[in-house]
This record gives structure tokens, sequence and C-alpha cells, in this order.
């Protein structure tokens, strides 16, 4: 901790009892990324997507349901003056802060991975309730201020009934299944997935109609390419958000044109202007990719690529739709504060047999704070069976953790070769 934090925890707690490494404010989020086993106390002002923050009994800052009086690290400032006190106050209160970790100035942001309620995941939905995919981890996601969900495919009234071992690669659900959606809280679908327009073109506008009727934004596809083009922008709590995205197969089958639905076929030069649009706008720019497919912890060269590039423009989150199994993270940019996931793995999809990994998940809670990006919760969830996703064990989620951590720092370490 820096010397002005140590202060305050002595007036809360009394002289250390243990070791404490004493540095500089701005030194000290190096010092802990190259010292293992490194625990710091920081002020919330100065968080920034590189910190870890650890809950205190359940409590974190970084969450909606924070309660402040119950955070032992909470160190209180006043006027000490009794007699003037009330007076200085009063000439001082607009330009004073009276906190540095106002809810009313923060806004969380979860991204998740493919969700395709189809075959097997579709079967058991049939037999056990609509209900039930979202029974475990849908009072989760649905807290977040904005809640995206990247559905590849389209509803149609004509879908068949479910076969939970069809080899099709064409896909479709009936509009009743949305309910999962809407349990889950969805805000924002990602439309950039391979599959949305699998059951033709009036299917893929009906579903976009959905999405809208419900008060929904959408991006990275839509009716026509030019409502594909248009990022889905949010403001909650003075934070501007935008999100946009696009599928890089360039699958001549699935992209939008100017009169026909489709995904956003990627266009580098289009892409990375739009970002730097939004990013002088003042939004904080999340670009979400489709991408090709590998069943690995690494990325694929394309798709790395991509997503680097696109970081580079400035994009302050790069989430990669595409992966059907977690992949690694790293941090880029000038200053180590822009974030790319390569892939979360699946949310709602049935290739918990594939192996690789493939029946376990992440979903990305981002953090932005008056107007800044400040943190990312790696959530972790693992599939027990086809329908339903449920959070990991403590177990399950050290082991998970630690896998991850280790092959991102090998990932980093042969960026920095």
């Amino acid at each position: 901790m820096s010397g002005s934090t140590k202060a305050a925890m002595v007036s809360l707690f009394g002289e250390p009892k243990g070791v404490i490494s004493e540095q500089a404010e701005g030194a000290l989020l190096d010092y802990a990324w190259q010292t293992a086993g490194t625990w710091a106390v920081v002020p919330f002002e100065v968080l920034e997507p590189r910190w870890k923050v650890i809950s205190l009994d359940g409590n974190s800052p970084i969450r909606k349901d924070f309660n402040a009086e119950d955070y032992p690290l909470l160190a209180k400032i006043g006027l000490a003056n009794p007699e003037s006190a009330g007076l200085i106050y009063e000439k001082l209160q607009d330009l004073m802060i009276t906190t540095n970790c106002d809810p009313e100035r923060l806004t969380t942001v979860i991204v998740t991975g493919t969700t395709a309620l189809v075959r097997a995941t579709a079967y058991a939905m049939e037999k056990e309730g609509i209900d039930k995919p979202a029974a475990v981890i849908g009072p989760i996601l649905s807290q977040a201020d904005i809640t995206h969900i990247s559905n590849e495919i389209a509803y149609s009234d004509d879908c068949p009934y479910p076969n939970p071992v069809s080899q099709s690669m064409r896909f479709c659900a009936p509009f009743s299944y949305n309910q999962v959606l809407e349990e889950v809280g969805a805000d924002v679908v990602d439309l950039t997935g391979d599959h949305f327009v699998d059951w033709g073109l009036d299917a893929a506008r009906d579903t976009v109609d959905l999405y809208h009727e419900l008060g929904w934004q959408t991006f990275g596809g839509g009716k026509n390419l030019k409502e594909a083009q248009k990022p889905a922008l949010f403001e909650v709590n003075g934070n501007k958000i935008a999100f946009i995205g696009c599928n890089a197969k360039h699958a001549y089958w699935n992209v939008a044109t100017a009169e026909t639905p489709g995904a956003l076929d990627c266009d580098t030069e289009f892409l990375h202007e739009q970002i730097r649009t939004l990013k002088k706008e003042g939004y904080t720019v999340i670009t979400t990719f489709q991408h090709y497919e590998d069943y690995g912890w690494f990325p694929d060269t394309a798709l790395e690529y991509d997503m680097q590039q696109a970081a580079l423009a400035g994009a302050d989150i790069v989430s990669g739709s595409q992966a059907h199994r977690p992949q690694v993270y790293t941090f880029t940019g000038a200053e180590q504060k822009q974030f790319i996931h390569f892939g979360l793995g699946n949310l709602f999809f049935d290739q918990i047999l594939l192996g690789n990994d493939c029946d376990r998940g992440f979903v990305d809670r981002h953090v932005v704070y008056d107007g800044k990006y400040i943190s990312t919760e790696l959530l972790s969830i693992i599939f027990p069976n086809f329908l339903q996703p449920i959070w990991m064990n403590e177990e399950e989620r050290s082991f998970f953790l630690g896998t991850l951590h280790k092959y991102s720092d090998i990932y980093q370490a042969s960026l920095a070769e």
C-alpha cells in the first residue's frame, strides 16, 4: 500500500502486525504484477482493469449490491472544527466530492459467450421446462445494468420439435424460447453469429422485431446492412457504453446486404473508424467478434490479429463470441488498460460432450465508473448437463481460474518475445 493508504488503515485498525511493503501509489500495480502472492490495499479511484478486486465477506464495491456501511475498508474524512464546520461545508459543498465510490456513477455490464437453444438443449427444455436454463445463473445476470447475449439463431413458428442427436447445422427455435433470454435480463443481443439466417430471411426479420418490441437493442447484424452497422448505445448512471461487432468468416450466405438480413461482415477500416468515433464521443467501447473457431486455450491467429487491432483502434473491451470453449485473456494498449478475452465459451448450448473444456465457460462482468472502464470479474460456469449451466463451486473455480491464468501468462509472455 501507499503511505497515505497506510495512514488511513492505521487510523482504522492500529499499527500493522504483519509486514507491510510501502510503495509509491503509481508503482503499486506493477509491483503487484511482478511480485507473486501480493495483496494490495488501494483507493477506489485508482482502480483499473489489471487489479482484481477481492470481495470481503461477499461485499465488493464494484458490485450492484455493495453495502458501504458493512465494508471494513471504509475510511471517512470530515471537518473537525465543530464551530466552523457547518459554515465551511455550506461554502464548499458544491465543490466537494463526498465519496470516491458513488453507486450512482457505477455501471455493470455482463458479456456472455455463445447461445443457441437447439438440439439437446432444446429437447431437455421441452422435457423439463423452458424456465430451467436460466434458473441458477439468471438472478446474477439480470442484476447487471446491461446484459449482453450472443444469440446465434432466429425464431420461427414452424421450427420443428428438437432432435437431440441431429447432425444438421441448420438451426432455429420457437419464439417461446425467448423466455430464457428474458429471464437472464437481456438488454442487448449480439447478432454476429453464423446461424442467424439458417431458417430463412423472414425468421431473421421477425426475430429482430421481437427484440426491438421488448425494448432490447441489437448490433453486429440486423434486418439489412444499414441496421447491422449501427452500434448499440446505452447511457446508464452517466456512463456511455457502446457495443459493436462483426462476423469475420466472410460467409456470403450469412451476411447482411442492403436489402436482406444477416450478420455484419467484418470491414476492418469501417470497424476501426467506428471505434475511434465512439471513443471521441465519450463511449466505453465493447467490440465482439464471431470468428474462426479453435478448441484450444489459445486463439486462432486470424482472430488474435483482428482482436488486437480492434484494441489498438481504441476498443476498451474486445470479446470473442465465436468460442465454444473458454480461451485466454490479455491486457493491451500503451497503459495495459484494455482487455481482450479471446473466448468465453458457451452460455446456453449443447456441446458438453466435445471435450476440450466445452463443459465450462465464463460470464464476464465489466465495471465502468465515472466514464472509465475500471474492472472485470470473471464469473465461472459449468455444465453438468445439456440444460442448465450452474456456477462453479469453490474447488472447481480455483482450479479453472488457475488454469486460465497459467495459459494467459504463457500467451502474454509470447507477446513479449
